[in-house]
């Protein structure tokens, strides 16, 4: 297999890890507070994939004398008609690539606001159960004294 079709097969794979990290993204959207912390990671495990499949792309190209307008091609980085026939094929699949990137970064841009919901229903959490134990304890207190008991204690 020729460099472009190796690339175009790591962009392809590039392509499926996406879908599902916009998958994954768009869970965030709708899962319960508790399940946040697992999609975050899985987000993180498909991102490290991907990177290691860029890389692997530049690995390809670095080794063409072509390579730079290979990797931008891949990339959807240059002009459609700086490109020869055989390198059209990589731009699109790259130009798809992109559109889900994009896809990707409306849907954070959602799940970030989802997330600053949760901490703020989680701070309020806190400040209401910060409150309830001394009252539970003031409570406590006076059902276990009765004002006789604190009164011969010599504390009233």
């Amino acid at each position: 297999m020729d460099t472009v079709g190796k690339v175009f097969a790591k962009l392809d794979e590039v392509k499926a890890s996406l879908l599902e990290y916009e998958a994954v993204t768009q869970e965030l959207l709708t899962c319960d507070a508790d399940s946040v912390e697992n999609y975050i990671t899985a987000r993180g495990e498909i991102a490290n994939k991907i990177d290691a499949k860029i890389e692997e792309i530049r690995g390809f190209c670095a080794a063409e004398p072509n390579g730079e307008l290979i990797y931008k091609a891949a990339m959807a980085q240059v002009n459609y008609n700086e490109l020869s026939p055989d390198l059209v094929p990589l731009f699109e699949l790259g130009q798809s690539n992109m559109s889900a990137v994009g896809r990707v970064k409306r849907t954070e841009e959602q799940a970030m606001e989802r997330l600053v919901a949760f901490k703020k229903e989680a701070q309020d959490k806190m400040k209401q159960s910060q409150h309830v134990p001394k009252i539970k304890k003031y409570l406590t207190d006076l059902s276990d004294k009765s004002h006789l008991e604190s009164m011969t204690n010599g504390k009233a």
